[in-house]
């Protein structure tokens, strides 16, 4: 994740009181293993609208393993936050994305909103939902 934009992003989710912008922050500097101790044993990452992400994993080994994947098949990615709610275990955030994919250097961008639910104050669910913007 390009850092300048992981700092925005970070600063724009750090009103949710949660662990949310320590597990970014990690996701960013490619600490994926780190990021995965913020997370529940039975943590459940699931995405949908990026063809070459798409998919469901359930557990903390197989989530580092997809989150290693999915970002490292992208670079430059470039994500703007619009709008993000935090109510009890649930936080919200709408974003868009830009970013290239390395293996053929063809650009991609998207508008998502992602749904972040806590168990303990881990993460415990993580549903992203996006288009072609």
């Amino acid at each position: 994740m390009n850092p300048e934009y992981a700092e925005r992003v970070i600063a724009d989710v750090a009103d949710t009181s949660t662990i949310l912008p320590s597990v970014i922050a990690a996701i960013a500097a490619g600490k994926y293993t780190e990021a995965g101790t913020m997370m529940t044993d039975d943590v459940i990452l699931e995405i949908r609208g990026l063809p070459r992400m798409n998919g469901t994993w359930k557990g903390r080994d197989a989530v580092v393993d997809a989150m290693r994947r999915n970002f490292g098949m992208v670079r430059d990615q470039r994500p703007t936050v619009e709008a993000t709610l935090h109510q009890g275990y649930t936080t919200a955030i709408l974003f868009q994305e830009q970013g290239v994919f390395t293996d053929d250097d063809s650009p991609y961008s998207i508008r998502a909103v992602m749904w972040v639910t806590y168990e303990d104050g881990y993460i415990h669910r993580v549903e992203e939902i996006g288009a072609p913007a």
